[in-house]
Formats: structure tokens, sequence, C-alpha cells
């Protein structure tokens, strides 16, 4: 799992991407009222300049990706170092849980943080789009999400 990049390399690995919580177009990828879109019991606001998205009790957000028809992508995530509360949630793509995070004290610093998780071929197989979930646990919240990114691996990009 590889989990820094430069601004440079995640773009130029981005298949799709989604700004949480944004309502206006940022560079480089989509703010999510120009994907689909589903919610329930979620929330928005800004941090440290940055847009984020939560899911609180059992709530949860998912957008709708496209793949492009790579069947060798993963996703990346991007958080704030140095959440508090009660942060535990599950990460599906197409239903199918990818990850379970708890991302309280995990880094523990004010500066955001991208983690990257594995995608299985088999949830890409044959599809152009899929669909990613933030889903919390009861009493807890999912997030706050200030991007996602689909990413085609290294290799793809640089041996170009």
């Amino acid at each position: 799992m590889r989990r820094f990049y430069t601004v440079m390399t995640a773009v130029a690995l981005t298949v799709a991407t989604v700004f949480s919580g944004v309502s206006t177009v940022q560079a480089g990828g989509y703010h999510e009222y120009d994907i689909e879109k589903y919610v329930q019991d979620s929330h928005r606001g800004v941090h440290a300049g940055e847009a984020w998205r939560d899911a609180r009790n059992g709530g949860y957000f998912e957008y709708t990706l496209t793949t492009k028809g790579n069947e060798n992508l993963s996703l990346m995530v991007r958080y704030w170092g140095a959440e508090s509360g009660s942060r535990s949630f599950d990460i599906l793509v197409d239903g199918q849980t990818i990850a379970t995070e708890n991302i309280v004290g995990k880094w523990k610093k004010d500066l955001f943080c991208n983690v990257e998780y594995n995608i299985p071929a088999t949830l890409l197989k044959s599809k152009d789009k899929i669909t990613v979930r933030f889903q919390s646990k009861p009493d807890t919240t999912a997030g706050g999400i200030f991007a996602v990114r689909l990413l085609v691996p290294e290799s793809m990009v640089m041996d170009k």
C-alpha cells in the first residue's frame, strides 16, 4: 500500500476524483454535485481550508465513480490527521467491504493524510463504474472525508 505522493504523481495516477462536501469545481476533479451521490445522516463542512463530508450513527455517503474500464485500481482517501471522537467505519465497493477504518489517533498530526486501499480485481472486472460507500458504525462517525480518488498503478503511468 502506497501512502504518500507528490501532487503531480497523484494527479497523473488519477482516474476519478471527488472533492467531498464541495459545491464548486476544483482543479483536477469533480465536486460531489457533478456525480451520482447518495447520503443518509451525512453532514459537510470545512476544516483547514478544505471541505469534508461525514456520516453519523449508522449513516452513510456514497459516490458512483467511473473506472474508465481499468481493472487494476486502488482507492485513495484524504483524511485529517488529528481526528477525535468515535470514527469507526467501513469502506465498501459495490456492497463489498474493502476496509474497516478507525481514524481516531491514527496519525496524531495536524495535517492531511492520504491513505490508499487496494480494490480487489473481482470488484472491477468488466465494470465502467463502481459505487464507493463510507458506512458509519452505530454511535460513530464515518470520516471526515476530504477527497476520494481512484488510482491506477504507478507502473501504468511511468511505462508510457
